[in-house]
């Protein structure tokens, strides 16, 4: 169980204020948010990468220490470290920090993602960069896997390939949490179990993913009938579109409902201001 209590944490641009919520253990967490909303910064935070300004996040009731960061699998959206390094360096660093590493499982990660330990990271596509983490990640079993935009510059059908491996992974003990940001909020419907909604630093909601489906709905109509509902909408030849939390606002019966999903929901509550 991780626990953020009133985090805070301010930079020279940008700054989060008072996140209070709980990451149950078990479970598919999805992070989505635009661009530039906080996603990295609540994910590094999180980590102990950042430390708030005010609060705490305990992770099991607890500051995060040693031992339980070596039950941590994190993936960055890139490389930033050790281009120039040849991956079999970079592995021999993740089996001095973690005792728990399994050389074997790393080997068939590396033959089924095709990667070469004698390459340096600077060699590798971007893809293949990615690709070479999570095998870094996954080899030591982490309890914990943190990813940051973990699906970024995989191609279709390995990103599809991936995905299975994530839910074998989750299946395969009911004590590991996943949890991990992207933009392809397709990805998070297919089998996240929560989802958290990032938006300029501030959390704007943590829901579970059948609730979210049944809270949202969109709405299509007449542009003065949509209009009527003082939602932010948007609208073409005389027809508008607006997103309902239907525990909040009633819908009316002239309206058309059509499902809304992930994306229209992220869409709606943080880009349209009409």
């Amino acid at each position: 169980m991780i626990e953020f209590q009133e985090v805070s944490l301010q930079f020279k641009h940008f700054q989060m204020k008072n996140i209070s919520f709980t990451i149950p253990k078990g479970y598919v967490i999805g992070c989505i948010g635009r661009n530039g909303s906080g996603k990295t910064t609540f994910i590094k935070t999180m980590m102990d990468l950042y430390r708030p300004t005010t609060g705490q996040v305990l992770w099991n009731g607890a500051l995060l220490d040693q031992q339980q960061k070596e039950k941590i699998g994190f993936v960055y959206d890139d490389f930033y470290h050790w281009k120039n390094t040849k991956l079999k360096t970079v592995r021999k660093l993740y089996e001095r920090a973690y005792p728990t590493w399994q050389p074997q499982l790393y080997a068939q990660l590396l033959d089924a993602y095709g990667l070469n330990e004698r390459q340096a990271i600077h060699q590798l596509s971007k893809g293949t960069r990615m690709k070479a983490q999570i095998a870094l990640a996954l080899a030591h079993e982490p309890d914990v896997l943190i990813m940051d935009e973990p699906t970024s510059g995989l191609d279709p059908v390995f990103r599809r390939t991936f995905i299975h491996q994530l839910r074998d992974w989750m299946a395969a003990r009911e004590d590991r949490t996943l949890l991990f940001s992207t933009h392809i909020t397709s990805d998070l419907e297919q089998f996240a179990d929560y989802i958290l909604c990032i938006d300029q630093g501030n959390v704007r909601f943590f829901l579970p993913t059948d609730e979210l489906e049944e809270r949202f709905v969109l709405v299509k109509g007449p542009v003065d009938a949509v209009r009527a509902l003082n939602l932010p909408m948007e609208s073409r030849n005389n027809q508008a579109t607006a997103l309902i939390d239907r525990t909040m606002t009633a819908i009316p019966e002239n309206l058309y409902i059509e499902r809304a999903r992930l994306e229209d929901i992220l869409y709606f509550l943080t880009e349209v201001s009409e």
